[in-house]
């Protein structure tokens, strides 16, 4: 059979995760300080707008969702990462950067209750922008992007990773001894290089998150969280990212 010997090496149920053994100090190192600041830097600036707003508003319960899934998607993420699970962290990270896209959502509408309406239905889609463009991912990824270069090609590579398609097709063939090709099926055989990219693409979209929150919390503290959803975009330049962005970088290869 012409194909036989693309099926000549099938490993299944063997975690090689004890062969790579754990995961280089510079990525327990970022894990580690994300989960020290993140969360607490979102939950400063939702205090700032409750202490603001007299807890009125829809808005602090956007922001409350926002902080929720943003703290269980990161503990879900390092375990994966420590674990060296790929096909599980990738959709996650995914999942993140879904969370930026549709906070920056709230500067891309003129109808904020219709907004927040929206999101508790799932029905953002439905929704036009101020210059009349349907709520896709493409219009949310693209407009993000505008304040955070790169994040329209992050998202286009991990939609990858949330289908049957481009990481699932491709991390499982190996070559074989043979010559030809064969099936590795063993889970959680992520390499180092690869847990360091993810890591650092989850640190990059935590501060973009952070950032935002910033630029609420800032604009209750001013009294100005009204008029914070203007489109001239002027708040984001003047609020500094966090500074514990800068650690994101990679390492990988170094001593």
């Amino acid at each position: 059979m012409a194909g036989s010997r693309c099926i000549d090496c099938l490993r299944i149920g063997v975690s090689p995760s004890a062969e790579l053994g754990p995961l280089p100090v510079y990525i327990a190192d970022q894990l580690a300080l994300l989960d020290d600041v993140f969360t607490e830097a979102l939950v400063s600036s939702l205090m700032a707008v409750l202490d603001a707003t007299d807890w009125n508003g829809l808005l602090p319960f956007v922001m409350g969702a926002a902080v929720k899934r943003s703290a269980e998607l990161l503990q879900g993420f390092a375990d994966l990462a420590r674990s060296r699970n790929c096909q599980a962290a990738l959709p996650i990270l995914r999942a993140h950067l879904d969370t930026a896209m549709r906070l920056h959502g709230l500067w891309l509408v003129d109808d904020l209750d219709a907004y927040f309406k929206a999101l508790a239905t799932g029905n953002v889609r439905g929704l036009t922008s101020r210059d009349g463009r349907k709520l896709h991912d493409r219009v949310l990824h693209e407009e993000l992007s505008h304040h955070y270069p790169g994040l329209s090609e992050q998202y286009g590579e991990l939609s990858g990773a949330v289908h049957l398609s481009t990481y699932a097709v491709a991390s499982h063939v190996r070559p074989a001894a043979s010559g030809g090709f064969g099936l590795h099926l063993d889970p959680c055989d992520w390499a180092d290089v690869g847990v360091c990219a993810a890591t650092i693409g989850f640190g990059h979209c935590s501060a973009v998150i952070a950032h935002m929150f910033s630029v609420l919390g800032s604009a209750a503290k001013s009294g100005e969280i009204q008029r914070v959803f203007q489109p001239d975009g002027s708040r984001f330049s003047a609020t500094p990212m966090p500074a514990w962005a800068a650690s994101f970088v990679c390492q990988h290869g170094t001593k």
